[in-house]
């Protein structure tokens, strides 16, 4: 459970970050693009310090949203029981990830969503959080 919490401080630092990177007026894959390499850096250092687990992950932009996937080094072959664990402690603190889109909205009024994907390093999915859509 320290470790699921630890990962969603690591999210709500990122998009703080990325709330306070946007400028009126860009599009959210103009954003993406431009700033790639730097939030995904960013978010995988966060999540290695404060988890101190390893991962890789990618953001991609779908319409006008934008999808993180974050595959964790650690979390192969996980129990059914801890995947719906984790996915209700994100389903807990989903006021909380609407909050950080409608300030993400002030600053980018062009975004609709965005969804953090937690997956196991082959791929396969953990738990899932969107905002928005």
């Amino acid at each position: 459970m320290k470790k699921i919490l630890a990962i969603l401080m690591v999210a709500l630092m990122v998009f703080s970050f990325a709330g306070c990177m946007f400028s009126k007026g860009n599009a959210v894959k103009t954003y993406v693009d431009a700033n790639r390499e730097e939030l995904l850096a960013s978010f995988e250092e966060g999540i290695a310090q404060s988890a101190g687990m390893e991962c890789t992950s990618d953001i991609r932009v779908e319409g006008n949203g934008f999808i993180i996937d974050v595959n964790f080094e650690d979390l192969d072959n996980l129990p059914q029981e801890t995947k719906d664990t984790m996915q209700t402690a994100y389903d807990s603190l989903d006021g909380t990830f609407d909050g950080m889109l409608d300030d993400l909205k002030k600053e980018i009024p062009e975004i609709e969503y965005f969804t953090i994907n937690v997956n196991e390093k082959d791929g396969d999915l953990i738990a899932s959080v969107t905002a928005g859509k």
